[in-house]
């Protein structure tokens, strides 16, 4: 048993740091942005054949977002690396939240495009 109780200790040490619970309501908070990428994923296709018909490029709006999420991030990387990681993820997890504010403000091919 005094493996357990150390074990015991430990955690409740980690859980006394602020960076433990900074992190822990970070994962917490990001796990929905998470959710909503992949809702645009299996979400969108359908929604964009409902809305404006079947000739429409879905799987071309689709590219988009797979092309901004190759090309965009070693950019904004080699341009902020001296940043602190942090400040930097939030407003990324800001704008991704976001995005589907776009669709429902400009119901359109190109609305679709930025989510």
């Amino acid at each position: 048993f005094s493996g357990l109780g150390q074990i015991i200790h430990q955690v409740f040490a980690l859980l006394r740091i602020r960076n433990t619970w900074r992190v822990l309501i970070f994962g917490f908070a990001s796990f929905t942005i998470a959710m909503n990428w992949t809702a645009s994923e299996m979400i969108l296709p359908p929604f964009l054949e409902r809305r404006f018909g079947e000739d429409i490029p879905i799987y071309t709006i689709q590219s988009v977002n797979l092309f901004g999420c190759l090309i965009l991030p070693p950019i904004v990387g080699a341009t902020t690396s001296g940043m602190e990681d942090f400040s930097l993820i939030m407003p990324g997890l800001w704008i991704m939240a976001t995005s589907p504010i776009f669709v429902a403000m400009f119901p359109s091919a190109a609305g679709a495009c930025v989510w």
